[in-house]
């Protein structure tokens, strides 16, 4: 039996004939309620202004992850919108993002502007541990960081999750999106249903419309049409962006030779598909491969006079499965797992909450995070309910981005993997400080534009020292800390953790 539910983000951009059904009943019945005033009432102002019509100075960069895993969550939503004041606030959404492999996202606003960011996700598969939508946030000009960072997820009992998105990218264009199977540790789980979370991102950096005549714009919808295709599933998100519409309040009336100039135009759609029973194309290892075609959508409608407009279309698409089962899958619980780089190796650091029949963990590596080879083996605590630490070195990393991941191995030689974590060698040795050892400052050098976040850790384990994006030439200020030994970490922004040591004089 399929169970088949939708939500879209935004009425505005919604074009369905169902969602044009129930606004003119919910239209009549005003009118009815309230007499024929309603009937002149404003409709919505012109779409985007006035937040679109200046190209946007604020750029606020987050994280979407999963706690206590450390894991990350990519194709899923961002959603920027501006606060209006009053009571209660309204909010008009700005602009859009789809978290990347590394679950990391970006967003576009104006500085000044007081902005929120909502998180769309596959709530069948997570719950939200930090506040969404986020708290309100006055935006600067530059870059800046979401609240919070981002938001941190926590895993829904019983359930597995993998997520796989496509590059944005300029349509039209063909692509398939590999999601990794859901392989349960615990083989006394029963697989219940599969909830297919799918989401799309359009962006435009420029619009112009532009008229020749005088002439009225009736309709202006632009955007793109994304169709997934997979095992026992197919689905059509349309996200658009409404300028114009046919209501009179809502028409674009241009003078002969004027131009309107929209930037950083962005719109995002999600969708959830249940499927029962599950397919055998859903079950065992393996990926399970999902066809997008993605084909930009642009309607105009004019009255009179000759207009037209111009833009380029980028369009991204991500894909979700939550496998959903009758008990827990995972006998293993990992709250975390990092790979760090330092003195020519990389060293994976985890650590597991609970442990029921868990046999060893496999490590491996890859150049692509496509082909993996085993690189070692850590034997596993077998039944612990206490938090058990593991380390792993890889002594031989190859030059540039390696992945790592694990596969935790039970007993009875059922198994799942971990979320992947990358070290960056090349981009690790550019980043470097001086002088070393110090007594009163470090200079951080190189490559800084790089750097998310920089600690300073003592030998305790206390962290002493941090900031967000150090600039090149950034100085650290050292002069009252205690003499002795000092870890330096550096958080890239590609994901990549690198610690070098310092000496405090």
């Amino acid at each position: 039996m399929l169970h088949w539910t939708r939500r879209y983000d935004d009425v505005l951009t919604n074009n369905s004939a169902y969602m044009k059904t129930q606004l003119r009943a919910l239209q009549l019945f005003l009118m009815i309620l309230l007499g024929s005033s309603v009937a002149t009432a404003q409709s919505p102002p012109i779409y985007p202004s006035p937040d679109h019509e200046i190209n946007h100075d604020a750029v606020i960069t987050g994280k979407i992850t999963i706690s206590p895993e450390s894991d990350v969550l990519s194709g899923t939503i961002a959603k920027l919108s501006r606060v209006v004041a009053g009571s209660p606030d309204t909010y008009v959404a700005v602009s859009y993002a789809l978290s990347d492999q590394n679950g990391n996202f970006s967003l576009t606003g104006q500085s000044g502007v007081v902005y929120r960011i909502e998180y769309i996700f596959p709530t069948d598969g997570f719950t939200a541990k930090s506040s969404n939508p986020s708290g309100s946030f006055t935006a600067t000009a530059g870059n800046q960081t979401a609240p919070d960072g981002g938001i941190s997820l926590e895993r829904v009992q019983n359930t597995i999750t993998h997520c796989n998105v496509t590059e944005k990218q300029l349509t039209d264009w063909s692509a398939t999106i590999p999601v990794a199977k859901a392989v349960q540790l615990n083989s006394q789980a029963v697989l219940k249903k599969v909830a297919v979370f799918s989401s799309t991102q359009v962006a435009h950096p420029l619009i112009d419309v532009h008229a020749t005549t005088a002439s009225t714009i009736r309709s202006l919808k632009i955007g793109a049409d994304i169709a997934l295709d997979g095992p026992g599933y197919s689905d059509q998100l349309e996200s658009l962006k409404t300028f114009a519409n046919t209501p009179a309040a809502q028409n674009i009336n241009l003078a002969a030779g004027q131009q309107l100039t929209y930037y950083d135009i962005s719109s995002a759609q999600s969708a959830v598909t249940v499927i029962s029973p599950v397919p055998a194309e859903y079950q065992g290892s393996g990926t399970v491969d999902f066809s997008a075609d993605a084909f930009a959508s642009k309607t105009i409608t004019t009255n009179g006079g000759n207009t037209s407009s111009s833009e380029q279309t980028y369009a991204a698409a991500g894909v979700c499965l939550t496998y959903i089962y009758d008990i827990d899958p995972l006998p293993v619980k990992l709250i975390s797992f990092q790979a760090q780089y330092s003195e020519s190796q990389v060293n994976l650091l985890w650590k597991t909450a609970s442990e029921t029949n868990s046999d060893h963990f496999q490590v491996q590596r890859s150049n692509d995070a496509k082909s993996w080879s085993v690189i070692g083996a850590v034997n596993a605590g077998a039944e612990s309910k206490a938090v058990l630490s593991y380390t792993f070195s890889d002594a031989a990393p190859v030059p540039g981005i390696n992945y790592y991941r694990l596969k935790m191995i039970d007993q009875d030689a059922s198994f799942t993997y971990s979320g992947i974590r990358s070290a960056d060698t090349e981009l690790s040795q550019l980043i470097s400080f001086y002088p070393n050892p110090a007594s009163d400052y470090l200079q951080i050098d190189q490559a800084a534009p790089a750097i998310a976040h920089l600690s300073v850790i003592n030998l305790n384990g206390t962290e002493v020292y941090s900031v967000n994006e150090p600039v090149s030439g950034s100085l650290i200020d050292i002069k009252n800390f205690q003499s002795g030994i000092y870890l330096v970490k550096f958080q890239l922004k590609n994901g990549t953790l690198a610690t070098h040591k310092m000496v405090k004089k």
